[in-house]
């Protein structure tokens, strides 16, 4: 029995951190140039280097500049990151599916996946950070508008954990996220033997998660996916198979009640590696046309930068919009201003970047001592200067809110004021946590108050039957 629990344990390591690997050839991916529904296409490939020095291959599919014959428009993008074992070739669903519907897709090889570079994978725990280099990447280029993400199984929960930390993404779809690692690993083991004892398991598991630290450099217990998604607002749809009994449907279930965002959970046919029924696909287009709105007309933009460049740079800056498209980005970015403005009105401002917060609002933030930001107003260049959000705020903190019209509040009025209305709501949001907060505290005082009461009345009670018994024997006497 012994022999068959220590070959069980190192067949789970492996499966976490040295799946076998997928290999392919670049031509496995189809041609470069291809049309899909009468609409041209291109992909390019190029290469990143991630936080850890390792390169990773990427593929972005995109239409050809020739389609935009009234000048360049940013189009929304979707980064689809792959499941344990698999690599770029996993994207051509996504990319079959979406980019008919103007949604381009950017597919990558997470490091120790794939054609990139690195030995062992971590389900997750430094993904993120190839997500990371891949969405500075987009914003560099100056070519999207609005980005989501599109995982399934560890690139679900890729996604769900740089999303914590990133409110600019627009979008999430989950396929079959787990809820965290140690359970999906006990799971497994119970499942291959079922007469293991339980210590016998959670020593097991103690074993793996100390080979797994040594080896691959980072703790499975990190991967307590449910006890982060409370602070996710970003707009999610978890997805996840009936018969599913690698990671079973209960992990997405457990995520979907915990998360902090708009989400809804649908569950389909198949199991964990089945083909996704054709409902799924278009729910997943009806869900990012939704999020991720429609083609943007951008203005100075360069229509194709090199990415020749972009390989050879092994620092992509942060994200930021143009400074002289500014007004007219923020509008057309609308929805992800508002996850933004809930982010900072829930007081998650020390998670956000700087220069996440600059490409919003505009100005300047800086770090306080209490972990909070202040605000700067930019310097404008004129009278005529289009202002940011947060700038036509700073200058008019009285404006009334029956005065202003946005679409959210069902009010009537024209368009050039939604930046400044956009910001009052992130007032009213962190006005009303401020009141929900003080009256919930005050209904706890009162319960603190009544609960003494209450112990002198069952006293007082406790008491007079005291009293009434004894003055009931004195009478038999």
């Amino acid at each position: 029995m012994a022999s068959v629990i220590s070959q069980n344990y190192d067949l789970l390591c492996n499966m976490v951190i040295r799946p076998p690997r997928l290999m392919y050839e670049l031509h496995d991916l189809g041609p470069k140039q291809f049309s899909l529904q009468g609409k041209r296409f291109l992909r390019t490939d190029f290469q990143l280097v991630n936080a850890r020095g390792l390169t990773v291959h990427c593929s972005h599919f995109e239409p050809f500049d020739d389609q935009y014959n009234e000048g360049w428009k940013l189009l929304p993008c979707v980064i689809y990151c792959h499941g344990n074992g698999g690599g770029r070739l996993d994207a051509l669903e996504a990319v079959r599916t979406l980019l008919p519907n103007n949604i381009t897709v950017l597919a990558l090889d997470f490091a120790g996946s794939g054609l990139s570079e690195g030995e062992y994978v971590s389900l997750g725990y430094f993904e993120k950070d190839d997500v990371a280099v891949a969405v500075n990447y987009l914003r560099e280029t100056g070519r999207v508008s609005t980005i989501g993400l599109w995982g399934r199984s560890m690139g679900a929960v890729t996604a769900l954990l740089y999303a914590r930390d990133d409110p600019t993404i627009a979008g999430m779809v989950l396929d079959s996220p787990f809820s965290s690692l140690s359970k999906v690993a006990e799971e497994l083991v119970t499942s291959v033997q079922q007469k293991i004892p339980k210590f016998v398991v959670s020593l097991g598991l103690k074993v793996i998660r100390g080979s797994i630290k040594k080896k691959a450099r980072f703790d499975i217990k990190a991967l307590d996916v449910v006890s982060q998604v409370h602070q996710c607002f970003i707009p999610a749809l978890f997805v996840h198979a009936r018969d599913d009994n690698f990671v079973r449907p209960h992990h997405s279930e457990c995520l979907h009640e915990k998360y902090g965002g708009d989400k809804n959970r649908i569950l389909i046919d198949g199991d964990h590696n089945s083909v996704r029924p054709e409902f799924f696909t278009d729910s997943v287009i009806i869900f990012f046309n939704n999020t991720l709105g429609g083609p943007t007309k951008g203005e100075g933009l360069s229509r194709r930068p090199s990415l020749a460049a972009a390989s050879a740079t092994n620092n992509v800056g942060p994200a930021s919009f143009s400074a002289s498209a500014g007004q007219d980005q923020v509008d057309d970015t609308e929805e992800e201003i508002m996850r933004r403005a809930k982010c900072v009105a829930f007081g998650n401002t020390d998670r956000i970047q700087q220069g996440q917060l600059e490409s919003v609002f505009g100005g300047s933030f800086t770090a306080s001592p209490n972990n909070k930001s202040s605000y700067a107003p930019t310097p404008r260049s004129g009278p005529d200067a289009p202002m940011s959000l947060m700038d036509m705020l700073h200058e008019s903190p009285s404006q009334s809110m029956e005065n202003l019209f946005p679409p959210m509040f069902g009010l009537d009025g024209g368009e050039e004021d939604d930046d400044l209305q956009l910001a009052l709501y992130l007032s009213s949001l962190d006005a009303a946590n401020k009141e929900a907060g003080e009256a919930k505290g005050e209904k706890e005082k009162e319960k603190k108050d009544t609960k003494p009461q209450k112990r002198v009345e069952k006293k007082d009670k406790s008491s007079s039957k005291t009293s009434l018994k004894s003055s009931k024997d004195d009478v038999n006497k």
